[in-house]
């Protein structure tokens, strides 16, 4: 079964997250706490000839994190409680990405349903 969904560079990642907001860690976290995970992913990837200790420093930044803010909405320390989720999910550690969940764009996604037994 193929499902077409539409996406462009502002959503690419947040509708990505949403299809995979049922599987963990991701169903771990809020809705929020998604979209913010979500600019993380969209960030990262417009950076990622950078290394990745250098995106981490930025991407934890007290700039970018007011950046985040302003796009989301929010009060920066509403970002920091954001980010808090997400460290106790599992998704990010202190100060750092966690390179297993930082999410390839690709234009296929494949599921594999796998039995519980």
């Amino acid at each position: 079964m193929n499902i077409n969904v539409s996406v462009d560079e502002s959503n690419y990642f947040h509708k990505l997250l949403i299809l995979l907001n049922d599987i963990p860690p991701f169903s771990k976290i809020r809705p929020r706490e998604l979209e913010l995970y979500a600019h993380i992913l969209d960030y990262y990837h417009a950076h990622s000839r950078m290394p990745l200790k250098e995106i981490n420093n930025l991407v934890f930044s007290t700039d970018f994190r007011e950046e985040l803010a302003e796009r989301i909405g929010i009060e920066v320390s509403g970002v920091y409680n954001l980010m808090k989720g997400l460290r106790k999910a599992g998704i990010v550690e202190k100060d750092k990405l966690i390179p297993k969940y930082i999410i390839p764009k690709t234009k296929t996604l494949t599921f594999n349903f796998v039995s519980e037994d």
